[in-house]
């Protein structure tokens, strides 16, 4: 039994960089495979995309930085960068609904879909404003184009100043946006 579990394990690992990718291929993988993954092999994975790179801050991460934004027909698809310590990718933002996370989440989902899914999650009024929820199940936050005038859900102010998650007030929003950081 030891000897097949060493196979297994080597069969695993002993394999180059691209034949990994050789059969991750854009239309039948979740994109969140890509996290990792040096970028000739995000190229490889998706071989009729573009890749322009772009400002890390125009998508609200801060420290700086560049990424690619990876386009087809003229329709930015994802975001990603390179992970601050290694020449991997460090995360992605996902901007269309023709990707998915876990098979089930996408850009365009209904909040109410999404609580079927998780019923038990809360919303967090981020420091800019916006609202996002945070599974971490799938180490993702899900994204709301929301302002003081357009919320998902309601808070209350703590003590302290901060925002408290008391009830969901608009379960027909969709996601705008969705993103998922590579676990350090």
């Amino acid at each position: 039994m030891g000897s097949i579990i060493s196979l297994f394990f080597l069969l695993l690992f002993s394999s180059s960089p691209m034949d990994r990718t050789s059969d991750v291929k854009a239309e039948n993988t979740p994109v969140e495979r890509i996290i990792g993954m040096p970028f000739h092999e995000v190229q490889a994975t998706f071989p009729n995309y573009v890749f322009a790179e772009t400002e890390a801050s125009s998508y609200g991460l801060c420290g700086g930085g560049t990424g690619y934004e990876v386009s087809r027909n003229d329709t930015t698809l994802f975001f990603f960068w390179e992970h601050w310590n290694y020449s991997t990718v460090g995360g992605i933002i996902l901007l269309s609904p023709e990707f998915t996370v876990d098979n089930k989440i996408h850009v365009d989902m209904r909040l109410s879909e999404l609580l079927r899914e998780f019923p038990s999650t809360e919303s967090i009024l981020n420091f800019d404003g916006k609202e996002r929820i945070y599974l971490p199940e799938l180490n993702c936050y899900i994204n709301f184009d929301t302002d003081e005038d357009n919320r998902i859900a309601e808070y209350s102010v703590m003590e302290n100043g901060e925002s408290e998650f008391v009830r969901y007030i608009d379960k027909n929003a969709e996601i705008s946006s969705i993103m998922i950081k590579a676990k350090d």
